[in-house]
């Protein structure tokens, strides 16, 4: 200002009347200009602070306690009252703080206006720190774990009362008890009893303490709840129990040589050798030699001759079920081997006898084969050799 003073006496002594008054009035235009731009910084400086401390002041509202940042001015200390008082950074008194009056009604305390904030529904009123924390209940519901509104923590809830997503709370019911500790209406809680299991359709086992599948009986057989078996039912000595069917079935009656399977109620064949079979009576005798020993036929001088003989006419063993067979058929001449006969076997003896003018007999040797039914399939059994004489007329 000074400096422009001094410039304005400079010009008025150095110039002329009419220069001097333009050139003061253009001066102090100036001079006006300068100082409206000037007041108008201070201004916007002023705004600015007012609107960061009134933003602070409001981002304390509702804020947790801990949250909340102390006012900037220089006249706050909250170290300087004492007990009870609260610093107020507006007039630097200590004025009576308002902490125990919001933690009596349960409500956040706005350490920089020492004023009352109610909890919102996702918030905890923390009793500790007069400050509204972020609630857990939300939380401890999405875990399935009960929120305890004392100290707002998570923590499991007993096996004995599960989490329920209905109620929100740890609470047994019927659908949330697992089937080996099923809702027991009488406590109101998972465990297993006499009664809980047998509502379930399960059984106590008193051993583990928790329900068991229980034993499925069926036809006669009882239960025994003691250790959770079926007792099959007392069948008499012509009797044999059905385990399949859990009844007592009539009994296989068997004969002869058989043995009595008690694994299925039927009767098992012998063991014969290999020179028996097993006959009506079920028994394991010798394959016996047919009935028909000798036999005859006429030979010729001019032609072979060939006849057959049913040998096997009349044997118990060649009708069913059985079957029989000449098997190893040899035969031999009494009078050499000029001409020597062939025979052959099968369902029947059949004798060949080249053209010949000499007699006698013809001896033939032979076993018989009897297939018969036996336990896991046909068996047969051989009997050692047999002989039938044939006399050549």
């Amino acid at each position: 200002m000074l400096w422009f003073r001094r410039h304005v006496l400079r010009r008025r002594m150095s110039a002329d009347g009419r220069s001097e008054r333009g050139a003061t009035i253009v001066e102090y235009g100036l001079i006006v200009a300068l100082f409206a731009m000037g007041m108008f910084g201070v201004v916007r400086a002023l705004q600015s602070s007012m609107t960061a401390n009134y933003s602070a002041s409001e981002s304390r509202v509702g804020a947790p306690q801990s949250q909340l940042a102390a006012p900037s001015l220089p006249s706050y200390d909250p170290n300087k009252c004492p007990a009870g008082q609260w610093p107020n950074p507006l007039t630097g008194a200590c004025d009576t703080s308002q902490k125990d009056t919001c933690k009596a009604a349960s409500q956040g305390w706005d350490s920089g206006s020492n004023s009352c904030v109610a909890c919102t529904a996702s918030q905890w009123f923390n009793s500790s720190t007069v400050a509204c924390d972020v609630s857990l209940e939300s939380t401890c519901a999405s875990s399935g774990t009960a929120w305890n509104s004392s100290t707002n923590t998570c923590e499991p809830c007993p096996l004995a009362q599960p989490w329920d997503p209905v109620s929100g709370t740890c609470k047994a019911t019927a659908a949330n008890c697992p089937v080996t500790s099923p809702f027991d209406s009488a406590s109101g809680s998972c465990v297993a009893t006499s009664a809980s299991c047998t509502a379930a359709g399960r059984w106590l086992n008193t051993a583990t303490g928790v329900c068991d599948v229980k034993a499925t009986c069926i036809g006669d057989q009882t239960f025994n709840n003691s250790n959770n078996t079926c007792t099959p039912p007392t069948c008499t000595a012509a009797q044999w129990y059905n385990s399949t069917t859990g009844k007592c079935d009539v009994k296989a009656v068997c004969s002869g040589d058989q043995t009595f399977n008690s694994s299925n109620n039927t009767c098992t064949p012998p063991t014969c050798t290999s020179a028996q079979l097993i006959d009506t009576s079920n028994k394991c005798v010798a394959v016996p030699q047919p009935s028909s020993t000798t036999g005859s036929m006429t030979r010729s001088s001019s032609k072979s001759t060939k006849k057959t003989f049913n040998i096997l006419s009349g044997y118990p063993y060649a009708s069913t079920p059985y079957s029989a067979t000449l098997v190893s058929v040899s035969c031999s001449a009494s009078w050499g081997t000029s001409p020597t006969p062939t025979c052959s076997g099968g369902s029947n003896l059949s004798v060949t006898v080249p053209k010949t003018s000499k007699t006698g007999t013809i001896t033939v040797t032979y076993s018989v084969e009897v297939t018969y039914p036996g336990d896991g399939g046909d068996k047969t059994g051989t009997s050692s050799s047999f002989t039938y004489t044939i006399t050549v007329n």
